[in-house]
């Protein structure tokens, strides 16, 4: 898991301007909450009186009240009040503050930039879906689920080409067209993301539609185009053309909840039946396709990506999943990476929290910053 990069918390629809929640990232506990001009903040959890959840509290003029003491605190983590004290008699402590994060709202989604990079320096929130303000387009509400395996894993399995033939009978098992050994994959690479696109055979059709208008593959079966890319280490998303105006857009959107688990926020869109009248069928068939990778992905040993590629026999259909994990290395030896062993190691004894932009403009800080693994020399 990797601090400095956006990761979705809530829907901005079910956050409330009278109670805060609780939402666990990167296995770190942070509150979200509304401010006072009803903007989303996301703060760490942990109160640094006496150790109180703020994400369990209640929310006053637009700060979180800690459910323990009442100590409040505002977007920006500084505590604002503690009500043991006599009003005008006392200074707060300037130690009496929890890191805080930048926030943005896209796609219906709050985003929180998990790290302390400064704004210049930090990558995308998440691919651009430039069709979802598009009239010709359709889209579904997001749908939010939790599974029960390492986010890693997910995204791997979203660039995968060749697992589509034998966990997707719903999309008609798409089987890629090409001689790997003449045709490697060529996948286009950006500073924080890369990207494929590739040509199928569907030997049946799938719940997708298309096939009545598809052009017919050599030797029988429906071509269809499809490809898929990933956006820092959490975001992934697929592109499926089973015929030439018929386009489907998968984003999944996801946040490791910790080293096991990890929730998933997915978008999907359109280009055909784009009246909202067929969203729930549309929804639908996308989520049961998506539970095709679920019962795969969570009987997936071990549960968390090797940390040498030597630990699995990876072949030319791997390229997507062997460029993302080079990504993942360079994150590393960026020293972005959490020391998960680490850190579990010290749990029950030290509250962590995620160092935000905060410490690089003041120390005095409570909370000890999750450790990360040293960057290769």
């Amino acid at each position: 898991m990797y601090i400095n990069f956006w990761y979705p918390i809530v829907l901005d629809k079910d956050l409330t301007a009278e109670e805060s929640q609780r939402v666990e990232v990167l296995g770190v506990k942070l509150a979200v909450f509304r401010d006072s001009e009803g903007k989303p903040a996301v703060i760490a959890d942990t109160c640094v009186h006496r150790g109180g959840s703020l994400g369990k509290g209640t929310v006053e003029n637009g700060n979180v009240v800690c459910p323990y003491h009442g100590w409040a605190f505002n977007n920006g983590g500084e505590c604002v009040d503690i009500p043991t004290l006599n009003e005008g008699d006392y200074q707060i402590p300037n130690r009496a503050k929890v890191d805080a994060y930048p926030t943005e709202v896209k796609y219906g989604i709050v985003f929180a930039f998990l790290g302390d990079l400064p704004e210049a320096e930090r990558p995308p929130i998440a691919w651009e879906a430039e069709e979802f303000d598009d009239p010709e387009w359709g889209k579904c509400d997001i749908h939010v689920f939790d599974v029960d395996y390492y986010y890693e894993r997910s995204i791997e399995n979203g660039l995968d080409p060749a697992h589509n033939e034998y966990v997707h009978p719903n999309q008609g098992a798409p089987t890629p067209t090409r001689d790997w050994k003449k045709e490697p994959i060529d996948i286009e690479k950006e500073d924080f993301a890369s990207h494929f696109t590739l040509r199928f055979i569907r030997h049946k059709q799938g719940l997708l539609g298309g096939d009545a208008a598809g052009v017919e593959a050599e030797g029988g079966g429906e071509l269809i185009v499809a490809g898929s890319g990933h956006m820092g280490p959490n975001s992934v998303v697929t592109w499926i053309q089973p015929q030439e105006n018929t386009k489907y857009r998968q984003y999944f959107f996801e946040a490791p909840i910790n080293a096991e688990k990890t929730r998933i926020f997915f978008l999907t869109t359109r280009s055909t039946m784009i009246d909202e009248d067929f969203d729930e069928d549309i929804m639908e068939i996308n989520l049961a396709i998506a539970q095709e990778d679920v019962d795969v992905v969570k009987e997936i040993n071990p549960i968390r990506t090797p940390n040498s590629n030597i630990k699995e026999v990876l072949v030319p259909t791997d390229a997507p999943i062997i460029s993302y994990r080079e990504y993942l290395k360079q994150w590393e030896n960026n020293g972005w990476k959490i020391d998960w062993k680490k850190a579990q190691s010290m749990k029950g004894d030290i509250a962590f929290a995620i160092p935000s932009p905060g410490r690089r403009d003041s120390k005095g800080w409570v909370l000890d910053a999750i450790p990360l693994v040293s960057p290769e020399s």
